[in-house]
């Protein structure tokens, strides 16, 4: 399990790449009650395709 920030650098950097964003909430649906599913959902609600690089991601630049 990545610690929250580099969880959001990683979901960052592929909404960057075009991974389509809509198939997210069906990954953490298909995933309920697993360890971690909060913390995926937080940082979906967060993730910024236009972050430069993973510092921006977890610093919010």
């Amino acid at each position: 399990m990545l610690p929250p920030g580099a969880l959001l650098a990683v979901t960052d950097q592929m909404l960057a790449r075009r991974f389509p964003a809509d198939e997210f909430p069906s990954i953490v649906a298909r995933s309920r009650g697993r360890r971690g599913v909060a913390r995926a959902r937080a940082v979906m609600a967060i993730a910024d395709p236009l972050a430069g690089s993973p510092m921006d991601s977890v610093s919010g630049g």
